[in-house]
């Protein structure tokens, strides 16, 4: 076993075990699907089960840890990825559940401790989580990309697999996704479109749409009632920031005419890896004051 892994209680047995990643940075700029798995393993009552010693695939200055107050006493918080498992008896599956940053070094060593985690839990499938803008508008429904090359994931998730088109760079998920294929695994990557002008924060819409399409793909049945007041919080700001800016309205108007027309237009803006191919419109002079007014109320928010 790497050195790097740190078992934090005994692997039992599992049952037809998924993994389910995402990573922050690259492939997930505003962290909308690490948050995904985050409210994964809070909804499934998921158990840490491994770290990752970070020491050696973080470059600190760049993925800086915290310091947090605990009981009144100043504590380091290190970005340590850490795997929880969800069991889920009367399931046809469990999982084992990964958000973390993504690192900035040794990514062959850091797939090769993926890939050792995926056989210490036998696992035959494992998914991966992305999040990118798009030129779509709030107002209508998350679209979800799926990356694949095996035809039986489009049935699961109902969803249509683009075919592979892009080269250029990637993020450790696209390393990953192909790893993993390159071992016999069974894996696909789903992938949220999510508004462009809207890139401060975790949107709760796109942690709806994915956690729907997991649901679906698996048979599990994860409460989504947490997410409704969110929802309903982060309409509520946009809308009043949209209402100071007619620009920013006649904008979002412009992108519902377009989402109506055809969403496989937007579709057709991130390919495989995740990495978007089009360049979107700029949002820094349109809709700048909304992007502000969110920070502002978040960083009000108790």
């Amino acid at each position: 076993m790497n050195k790097a892994i740190k078992l934090l209680d005994e692997i039992g047995p599992t049952n037809n075990t998924v993994m389910i990643a995402s990573f922050k940075g690259f492939s997930d700029s505003t962290g909308a699907a690490a948050s995904t798995i985050d409210y994964l393993i809070e909804e499934w009552n998921a158990k840490p089960i491994i770290e990752i010693d970070p020491d050696p695939f973080y470059d600190y200055s760049s993925t800086r840890p915290h310091v947090k107050l605990k009981q009144d006493k100043r504590v380091i918080e290190w970005p340590v990825p850490t795997i929880y498992l969800a069991k889920h008896p009367e399931g046809q599956h469990d999982f084992i559940l990964l958000s973390a940053p993504e690192p900035n070094l040794k990514w062959k060593t850091f797939a090769e401790i993926m890939l050792e985690v995926t056989d210490l839990f036998n696992c035959s499938t494992s998914i991966t989580l992305g999040a990118q803008p798009a030129a779509i508008p709030h107002t209508r429904p998350v679209l979800i990309n799926l990356s694949t090359s095996d035809s039986k994931f489009e049935k699961l998730f109902d969803l249509k697999a683009p075919s592979f088109r892009y080269q250029g760079p990637t993020g450790i998920t696209g390393i990953l996704n192909l790893i993993f294929r390159e071992k016999n695994m069974d894996n696909a990557s789903l992938w949220a479109l999510m508004p462009h002008y809207l890139s401060f924060g975790s949107n709760p819409n796109v942690i709806e749409a994915i956690i729907k399409k997991i649901d679906m793909g698996f048979g599990t049945s994860t409460n989504l009632n947490k997410l409704e007041t969110k929802k309903e919080n982060f309409i509520e700001q946009v809308e009043q920031a949209l209402k100071s800016s007619p620009e920013s309205i006649a904008y979002i108007d412009e992108l519902e005419s377009e989402y109506d027309k055809s969403n496989s237009i937007v579709q057709d803006q991130i390919n495989f890896d995740g990495e978007t191919e089009l360049t979107l419109p700029s949002s820094n002079e349109i809709i700048g004051d909304v992007e502000e007014f969110l920070k502002e109320n978040r960083e009000e928010a108790p």
